[in-house]
């Protein structure tokens, strides 16, 4: 990917000269790091670092030309860039319009399909995935859990990424042939104009809760930062979620939108083609219901735990079958779909085996805390136990503690409090914050500071009978636990395999040549060995 320097200038309305034509620029990066001969360095004023600093580092690595925002385009920072050209851009969305032109439009060279919302949006994204590959339309991931295609991901910082680097991405899966891509698209993504160089073929909204309100103020600001994505979407290829009340509205306001929902959500539909699920029940394997459609009632069987993931399931189909694609082939590949790694995660022992079904899941908030219990009660068979297996992390909002303690004692039978990234914090100081909500039900909480041993009392407990589901919250797919002075390889997923006698759980991300090197060197290990871990990304 290259332009000339002639291209860039006439893009941004600048005056090119002749001469321009022949100075070729190689890339476009906003890391002085990830500088080579020929690049653009794109120098911003952000919060915490100031990239217009490191102008002359990046000259050394070889810059072609260095970009600036006006507002930070301040004669000091301009005299750096010494006989380089100092690009300027006017106005927000021009770094975004600039990185899809840069990287000759990649959104355009496939079909990109957007999912927004404040919960669901990485398990629609996994499960539309999942069914274009059923019917042979390679897809590319980008978001939460990173980017690329399913199996091979990469992680990332954001869960809709820097506008630079959301074009970077595009381009790469347009180079690796994939036919589409569907990402993420976070409230704050869309009102800082990360995704304005793209163009969108669908789009599908989930949910609107209580979040992000440090950003956005108001319930009101945070809807119409998803409301201005999904407008910019032609609206008979937008689907919402018509059991949300902020979705209703949504549907209201775009003229010919389409609708998902269940059969609870028909009184408010009028007017609107979709679809919906009806007589919907859950067992140990997952659940059944019927799609209800204009093709009719279809019986769907779904390996996922909980009503919020046939809602997920729901926003994928109706997502595909709005783009164009068959929905009667979708349907038939229902049973097949697996959940996204650590997200309601089911490992159940062979048959005959005295013990309970685990499932791992990422909850680490009250709500997340009491939905995952809900969804594991609803798929239990009589007779059984619900355990928990719960940790807080530290360093972050010591408030939501002694709440998911107390949502875990309300909504599981036993509750096992435990360490989960403890950070710089005591463990047992965690620990003890959590206990003040549950002052009233000590009777089935009790405390195993140590996680490994914490998962395997739950697993091996005498009231996990067959039937008994043990939930292990809080990490999800994460395979680290930081500490103090150190980060541990430490996965639940794996623990949990270990214990029911079932192979190591596939990985999310696709291994490096060092990493597979590592893996041998480090086999054999107690797991105290220092890794590099990333944190946890709500945007």
């Amino acid at each position: 990917m290259q332009r000339t320097l002639y291209e860039i200038k006439e893009f941004l309305g600048l005056k090119p000269d002749a001469a321009d034509r022949q100075q070729v620029l190689t890339d476009l990066v906003s890391s002085q790091r990830e500088v080579s001969p020929g690049a653009i360095f794109y120098a911003r004023k952000g919060l915490h670092t100031d990239a217009r600093t490191l102008i002359p580092e990046a000259l050394e690595r070889g810059a072609g030309a260095v970009l600036m925002d006006k507002a930070d385009a301040e004669p000091n920072f301009v005299a750096l860039c010494g006989r380089v050209p100092c690009l300027i851009l006017g106005k927000k969305s021009d770094l975004a319009q600039l990185a899809s032109f840069f990287f000759h439009h990649p959104s355009e060279k496939l079909r990109l399909l957007g999912v927004t919302g404040t919960n669901g949006k990485t398990t629609v994204t996994f499960l539309t995935a999942q069914l274009l590959e059923s019917l042979g339309k390679k897809c590319y991931i980008l978001g939460t859990l990173g980017c690329g295609f399913l199996g091979q991901l990469k992680k990332s910082a954001n869960t809709t990424l820097e506008p630079i680097a959301l074009q970077r991405e595009l381009a790469l899966a347009v180079s690796q042939g994939a036919r589409y891509a569907v990402m993420e698209v976070s409230s704050i993504g869309a009102a800082e104009g990360r995704i304005d160089g793209c163009s969108f073929f669908g789009a599908a909204f989930t949910n609107l809760t209580r979040d992000h309100l440090d950003y956005h103020q108001t319930m009101e600001n945070y809807a119409e930062a998803k409301f201005s994505f999904l407008s910019r979407v032609k609206p008979q290829r937008v689907v919402i979620n018509a059991d949300d009340e902020w979705g209703r509205q949504f549907l209201c306001r775009l003229d010919q939108s389409v609708y998902f929902g269940s059969d609870k959500s028909l009184p408010f539909i009028t007017d609107k083609r979709g679809m919906y699920a009806g007589k919907l029940s859950f067992n140990s394997n997952g659940c059944q219901f019927e799609v209800v459609s204009s093709l009719g009632q279809i019986a769907v069987k779904l390996p996922l735990f909980g009503a919020f993931n046939v809602s997920n399931y729901m926003a994928a189909i109706s997502l595909l079958h709005a783009v164009g694609l068959p929905l009667p082939e979708m349907l038939a590949f229902s049973d097949k779909l697996k959940p996204v790694v650590g997200r309601m995660e089911r490992f159940a022992a062979t048959s005959g085996q005295d013990l309970p079904l685990c499932v791992v899941d990422y909850a680490h908030t009250p709500d997340g805390v009491e939905q995952a219990l809900k969804a594991c009660r609803q798929h239990m068979a009589g007779g059984g136990r619900l355990i928990c297996v719960l940790g807080c992390g530290g360093d972050r909002d010591a408030g939501k503690r002694p709440l998911m303690a107390l949502k875990a004692a309300v909504f599981a039978d036993e509750v096992i409090l435990t360490m989960d990234n403890p950070r710089s914090e005591d463990p047992k100081a965690i620990i003890d914050d959590m206990l003040l909500g549950v002052a009233e039900a000590r009777f089935k909480v009790s405390c195993v500071l140590d996680r490994r041993k914490a998962i395997a009392a739950a697993v091996q407990s005498g009231s996990a009978q067959p039937g008994s589901v043990v939930l292990i919250a809080g990490k999800g797919h994460e395979d680290y636990q930081i500490l103090k002075d150190r980060t541990i390889h430490f996965s639940d997923r794996e623990e949990a395999c270990r214990l029911l006698g079932l192979p190591a759980p596939a990985g999310l991300y696709a291994k490096s040549a060092e990493d597979k090197a590592a893996d041998s060197k480090d086999s054999g290990k107690d797991g105290s060995e220092t890794l590099t871990a990333g944190s946890r990304e709500d945007a």
